[in-house]
């Protein structure tokens, strides 16, 4: 492909659900350890989490968001104190969106 026929922009994102930056203080639950997050991402799919302390995560988790529910998800990701999470049911979120 010739310079000529590149394009400087960039790919656009394609996301099924729209995703939300949050600040939400929330607990995940990972068997019978609690510990202290905030949900920086959020969307009908899924959440992006910062734990408040480096934890090794994995498998089957619950989050608590405070004041909204609690969410079972799995997790997908996590890069030291930032975990992602992918949502069992994606319907349970969706009347916030």
């Amino acid at each position: 492909m010739s310079a000529s026929n590149r394009s400087n922009t960039a790919p656009k994102e394609q996301r099924r659900y729209r995703r939300s930056a949050v600040s939400l203080p929330a607990t995940l639950i990972a068997g019978d350890l609690q510990l202290d997050c905030l949900v920086t991402d959020l969307s009908q799919l899924g959440a992006r989490i910062e734990l408040a302390q480096s934890f090794p995560v994995e498998g089957e988790v619950i989050l608590h968001i405070g004041g909204l529910a609690r969410y079972h998800a799995r997790a997908i990701w996590q890069q030291g104190r930032l975990l992602g999470l992918g949502f069992s049911d994606p319907d349970t979120l969706s009347a916030l969106f």
